[in-house]
This record gives structure tokens, C-alpha cells and sequence, in this order.
């Protein structure tokens, strides 16, 4: 028995020192599968204990509001209404409160309602509507929220009486002219006497607060406008409230006041080119717009003569990725309503004549539509073009004279290098050699580069043109400048920056009115600047010529043409005008023709005369196929006399 023992002792001493037990291994790797396990849980955990959390709340908030609707409950009818409020009473309108850490919002309006009497009549007054919201923040995202809402009625036994009072109804309409729903708008109500007694202010319910038993008199009614919300054109905006004054009540009646807001997503926006109405060609110029609107009896300048220009004109894209050429944007006109009608007027744009659309003006929409100024729904985006009349046919304001006749130019007798700046080199440009030249470098791209020369010529001249011929076409700062006594450079006479040569040559011809006087002395100063990214400028020849020595190349004609009549078919009355001088021994003469093709140029003229109909050309013909064409002549008998025209148009008369 003992040895059976013993064996059996043996056999489980050998069983278990045969057995094998965890490795450190297995043993990280068994804990990190639990902590993985319990950390995947931990959200879940955390989400249980916030729910409970929130769950606590909206019980305790349930609890807050039905708490409130008892004690209005227990109050005697007159005495239901809240601090500052209308109907008035103790109930505060808002009040906080903290319970286990956690501070609710407690939120009382009471509110008139309405019904019909025995009488078949409707009393704004017949009861009090009670709601209690009680908000406090998230358990989950710490934002407050609407954790409970109780509504509730008091009405009094008996029908309401009839007070020798009135009554405000502040309706809140959204752009769809529907009841603002979703958004609560605090209304302010005060008596112009200035009365405390009579003044209150209260939330609206589902769009509109009705204030009851209001003595008669005038009231100003303000609503605050929430962030994000637009008011409509014709509102008075005070310090972020829409402002109505003067707001009559009268005894036994109900005023309504009617306020239009939305957010600006729910408004409209409008794209606006203007279109030359007989060519159809993009109008790229600037001008003054006019902007009402109107709704029922309501009207507002929404833009009063704001002047836009050429810059103010973008290429908008449309979402089909088309684009509307030069338009006016909405940030040009602000966030317009879907609610009433708008007109367009546009003046001042060169050329062309006012633009009403009260006066006939046609606006087409981007599908071709004329638009009467409404819009078709909230957030709608419009792409229109205003068709303007153009005023003339031809117009051209550009002066027209004889051009000059310079003999040689002036004999330099001597270039001078020993002032500072002065390069002895540029004798080159005075050399009448184009194979050398006055060599001007900037070395450093980041600093100016000026050389100057001055000149002396046989005796005192007064100069009338100034001619440049450079190796290329470069860019520089030009400055002239006479002296009668050497070294004193202090007349400039002509200066211009950023020069833009013609051909490798630059020419100025001073203007009568700022030629200068006679000099003996003249310094020319070349100029190059950071502005012009060029570092060298060869300048070739210089030549200065005697304003005194010139005469008129006579005569000078100018052709224009040909303008195709087709658009203007059947023609409306055309006059051609025009402002020139013609100093005695000068004439100015205008001749039109008229021809079947647009390759064939006129041989017979007919002269037209000043503020007259176009030769050729009756009112109300059709003129389809036809080109007209139009030839200045400019002549003199005098040397130094000339004509000038300063303007040459042919109007069209509506």
C-alpha cells in the first residue's frame, strides 16, 4: 500500500514537472489582446455614461418646465404674463438655474391667441398661449440644446371682454411670403410718449407676436435681426434691429406690422451686361445704374445712381461653364428678393443713350426671355443684358489738323560733358550717324541708371519737335529742359515716363499752349528705372527742330468707312455734326457717299452740311445692303494756320 503510494506520488510529481507553462511571450501577448479588448470598449463605455448623463438632464429639464407650467397654473388669469411682455405679468421671460454642476435655460412666453366670440366676431384676446423651453448644454458636444418644451393654455372662465384698447401684430414673412417657421425674432415695443408702462417685448412663435390691450397712440415697434438674415429693401436698420416708426394704434383694432427677412442663401442674385441693341455687341464701359423696387405699395431706391466702371465689368461663369461677358456682379448689387419687382435705369455710358426700363427698356435673360424684373424663386441666379440705344452712327472726338512741316533740323554747336551725370558719349546721338550711337547702361538691374547731355545750339530758338531714333524699341524716362545761361537747368520744359517708341523712333511735337521759350541752352536727361526691366538703351540720333521754321502740309483728307446700313434699316433720322476752328485762310469740309458694296470706295461725294440730315440718307428707307462712308477735307492758305477738328459724329435721332 505504501509503495502504491509512493508510485502514485511519483507519477504526478513526473506528470506535472512534464507539463509546460505560459512564456513571457504568450503572456505580453495575452495582455495586450485584453487592453486592446478593453480599450475598443472605453468608447462605448464613455457614450453609456454620457447618455445616462444626458438622460438625467432631460429628465431634470422635464421636471423644470412642468415645475413652471404649475406655478402659471396656479396664478389668477390677469396676473399670467411675463416681466416686460405683453400680456404682462411676473413670469420672467428667461431665468437660469443650476443643478449637479449643470446650468439650465429657462425660456417663458405667453402669448394672446385668438377666437371668434358668440358673436360670429374674432377676438385677438380670447386666451393666453403658454411655452416653456428649457435648454442646457449637450452631455455629448457641450453645445446648448432644446432639452424639453412644454405648451400649455390659460384662458379665463367666460369669454375675454372687450378692452377700450388695440392690439399689435408683428408678422415675421420670409421670402417665399410664407410665416417665418424656425426662427424666433425678439420684437421691442415702445410707447413715442415714452411711457415705460407702455412698453413691451417678446419672442414670436411661428412668425409673428401679437402685443394686446395697447392704449391708443403711436408706438415704435423694432425686431432684432438674427445674424445671418436679411431684411428686405425698404427697412430702417438701427444698431442691428429693423425700426418702424410712427405705428398708429387705434382703439378696438389690430395693427399689423409686416416684416419681410430671410437668410441670404434663400435671396436672389443678378448678372447684368449691356448690349449695343443694333450691332448686339458687348458694351465694355462704365456709366451710373439706378436700382428700385417695388412690392404692393412698398418702393425702395435699392441703388441710387451708383456709377460703375470698366473695372467694375467681369466675365462671369455659368454653370452650364458658359460665360456672361462683361457683367456686373452680384457683390455690384447686394442680395435681391424673389418678393416684388425691380426696374433698371442706366446713364452716362459713353456713346450711348439712357437705358430705362420704366421708359421701355428691354432686359433679356441668358435664355433669350425679356425679363420684367421679378425673380421666378428663392435663390434664384439671373443672367441678363440690357439692351442700350446707341447714340450715334459714327462718333470720333479725335483732333484732326494739318501736320507740320519742319525744315532741317537744328545745327548743334556744341555738346557739352562736364556737368555731373553728363556722358561725353552721347555726341553720338548729334552725329548724324546711325552707325554709332549714345550707349545708356544699368549695370545693377536694383538701382535707377540717368545720363544727361547738354547742348548748345547757334542762337536762341524756340524748339517745337523733338525726334528719337533708337537701335530697338525700348522703354525710358524722357526729360527736356532750356537754359539761356549754362549750367542752370532749371526750366523743364517737357518730361514723360515709361516711353513706348514707334518703329525704333520716338517723336514729340510739343503743344502750342506749352511750347516753351527761346533758349540757347536745352539738356536732354535719359532715365532708366527699376519700373522698366531694361538695362540698356542706344540711342541712335537726336534731332531738335525750330518751332518757327515750320509750315502746313496742305491739304489732309481723311477717309472713314465703310459703315454698314443693313442694322439700321429702315433708317431713322441721322444728322451729322461736328465741333471744329478754322482760322481765316483755312477751310474744314465733311462729304458722305454712299455705295452698294463695302470693296467699293466712292467717286461721287456729297458735301454735307453742319447739324443737317446725311446727304443721301431718308428717313424710314430701306437701306439693307448700302455702306456709308464719310471723307474730312482739311485746307489751308496760310503757313502757319491750320483747321481743327475736334469732334465728328453722326447722331441718330429717336
Amino acid at each position: 500500500m505504501k509503495r502504491l503510494c509512493e508510485l502514485k506520488l511519483f507519477m504526478q510529481l513526473g506528470m506535472k514537472s512534464n507539463k509546460k507553462g505560459f512564456s513571457i511571450v504568450e503572456m505580453v501577448i495575452a495582455s495586450s489582446i485584453i487592453v486592446l479588448a478593453a480599450v475598443a470598449f472605453l468608447p462605448v463605455f464613455s457614450f453609456v455614461a454620457q447618455a445616462g448623463r444626458q438622460n438625467k438632464e432631460r429628465l431634470t429639464a422635464s421636471t423644470l418646465a412642468s415645475s413652471v407650467i404649475e406655478e402659471i397654473r396656479a396664478m389668477d388669469y390677469d396676473d399670467v404674463g411675463t416681466e416686460g411682455g405683453n400680456p404682462s405679468g411676473s413670469v420672467p421671460q428667461q431665468e437660469k438655474r443650476t443643478i449637479d454642476g449643470v446650468e439650465y435655460i429657462i425660456n417663458t412666453s405667453i402669448d394672446w391667441m385668438s377666437a371668434k366670440g358668440k358673436d360670429g366676431r374674432t377676438n385677438d384676446i380670447a386666451y393666453k398661449r403658454v411655452r416653456v423651453t428649457v435648454k442646457a448644454p449637450s452631455a455629448f458636444s457641450g453645445s446648448v440644446q432644446k432639452l424639453d418644451e412644454i405648451h400649455s393654455i390659460v384662458s379665463r372662465e367666460g369669454e375675454e371682454p372687450i378692452y377700450e384698447a388695440g392690439g399689435i401684430r408683428v408678422i415675421i414673412r420670409n421670402a417665399k411670403n410664407e410665416p417665418y417657421m424656425g426662427q424666433t425674432f425678439t420684437i421691442d415695443i415702445k410707447n413715442k410718449s415714452g411711457t415705460p408702462a407702455n412698453s413691451y417685448y417678446g419672442p414670436t412663435i411661428d412668425g409673428e407676436k401679437y402685443f394686446g390691450i395697447i392704449p391708443q397712440g403711436k408706438y415704435v415697434v423694432k425686431v432684432e435681426v438674427p445674424e445671418g438674415i436679411n431684411a428686405i429693401h425698404d427697412e430702417i436698420i438701427e444698431d442691428g434691429w429693423v425700426v418702424r416708426d410712427d405705428v398708429v394704434v387705434v382703439n378696438w383694432q389690430t395693427t399689423e406690422v409686416i416684416v419681410y427677412m430671410d437668410r441670404e442663401e434663400n435671396l436672389c442674385d443678378l448678372y447684368l451686361n449691356m448690349v449695343d441693341n443694333i450691332s448686339e455687341d458687348i458694351i465694355r464701359e462704365g456709366g451710373q445704374l439706378t436700382l428700385t423696387w417695388s412690392m404692393d405699395e412698398r418702393s425702395a431706391i435699392v441703388l441710387g445712381g451708383k456709377v460703375f466702371t470698366v473695372d467694375d465689368l467681369d466675365d462671369a461663369t455659368k454653370e452650364d461653364g458658359e460665360l456672361h461677358y462683361a457683367s456686373l456682379i452680384p457683390d455690384f448689387f447686394g442680395k435681391l428678393w424673389p418678393l416684388g419687382r425691380y426696374s433698371i435705369k442706366i446713364e452716362n455710358v459713353p456713346l450711348y443713350r439712357t437705358f430705362d426700363m420704366n421708359a421701355g427698356g428691354v432686359i433679356k435673360t441668358d435664355d433669350g426671355e425679356d425679363w420684367g424684373g421679378a425673380f421666378n424663386g428663392i435663390g434664384q441666379k439671373l443672367y441678363s443684358s440690357a439692351y442700350i440705344k446707341p447714340q450715334y452712327l459714327f462718333y470720333s472726338n479725335e483732333e484732326i489738323k494739318l501736320e507740320k512741316n519742319y525744315p532741317d533740323p537744328l545745327i548743334i554747336s556744341d555738346i557739352y560733358g562736364k556737368m555731373p551725370n553728363e556722358d561725353i558719349s552721347a555726341a553720338n546721338a548729334f552725329d548724324n550717324d546711325d552707325e554709332t550711337s549714345w550707349d545708356i547702361i544699368r549695370g545693377d538691374p536694383k538701382e535707377e541708371k540717368e545720363e544727361s547731355v547738354c547742348i548748345e545750339i547757334n542762337e536762341v530758338k524756340q524748339i517745337g519737335k523733338i525726334r528719337i531714333k533708337l537701335a530697338a524699341d525700348y522703354k525710358f524716362h524722357f526729360t527736356f529742359y532750356g537754359s539761356n545761361e549754362y549750367g542752370k537747368f532749371n526750366d523743364k520744359i517737357f518730361t514723360q515716363e515709361n516711353i513706348e517708341t514707334k518703329d525704333g523712333v520716338y517723336e514729340v511735337e510739343l503743344e502750342p499752349d506749352k511750347l516753351p521759350a527761346p533758349y540757347k541752352y536745352y539738356k536732354i536727361e535719359i532715365k532708366l528705372t527699376q519700373e522698366n526691366h531694361i538695362n540698356e538703351v542706344s540711342i541712335v540720333q537726336i534731332d531738335l527742330f525750330d518751332e518757327t521754321a515750320y509750315g502746313y502740309i496742305n491739304p489732309r483728307v481723311e477717309l472713314y468707312g465703310p459703315i454698314d446700313l443693313s442694322r439700321y434699316s429702315p433708317a431713322p433720322r441721322l444728322i451729322i455734326n461736328w465741333e471744329s476752328s478754322t482760322p481765316g485762310g483755312t477751310e474744314y469740309d465733311v462729304y458722305t457717299a454712299i455705295t452698294n458694296s463695302e470693296d467699293e470706295e466712292p467717286t461721287l461725294w456729297s458735301k454735307a452740311n453742319k447739324g443737317q440730315d446725311v446727304p443721301g440718307i431718308t428717313e424710314g428707307m430701306d437701306y439693307t445692303g448700302k455702306y456709308l462712308w464719310i471723307k474730312e477735307e482739311l485746307n489751308t492758305k496760310k503757313e502757319k494756320e491750320t483747321p481743327i477738328r475736334s469732334k465728328l459724329y453722326i447722331e441718330i435721332m429717336e
